[in-house]
């Protein structure tokens, strides 16, 4: 007898691509906030694309807050609150894994700005 196309799990596909940019992302992610640490102590800035990045972030950041508390940082320079919000957001990542749409946007967004900040694009 075949199965009713119906009644197939179709978002299998959904959920696989789902699980392989959340395993790709949390090393970046780490590689990436250890290069902003490595950055802050050389005393590097952030460029117009780091500040754009940042703000992007701390947006992202601010979201995460709302939904699971409140977390702070404290006045230091954009570069340093840069290091800060990363490990956050990943630290929140690793025990809140998302599992919706919203989630898999995020994580490729969230890959992508990966990828700026280990190539130093974010830095001067």
């Amino acid at each position: 007898m075949k199965q009713n196309i119906c009644e197939l799990d179709t978002m299998i596909f959904f959920r696989e691509a789902l699980e392989a940019h959340e395993f790709m992302l949390l090393p970046v992610m780490a590689s990436a906030v250890v290069e902003c640490r490595t950055a802050d102590k050389e005393l590097k800035t952030l460029n117009e694309d780091g500040e754009i990045g940042l703000a992007r972030l701390f947006s992202i950041w601010a979201n995460m807050m709302c939904a699971s508390g409140a977390a702070t940082i404290v006045g230091c320079r954009p570069i340093t609150m840069l290091s800060e919000i990363l490990a956050q957001v990943h630290a929140y990542l690793t025990v809140h894994p998302l599992y919706d749409p919203e989630g898999l946007a995020l994580y490729v967004e969230l890959h992508h700005m990966m990828d700026a900040i280990l190539m130093g694009d974010w830095f001067e």
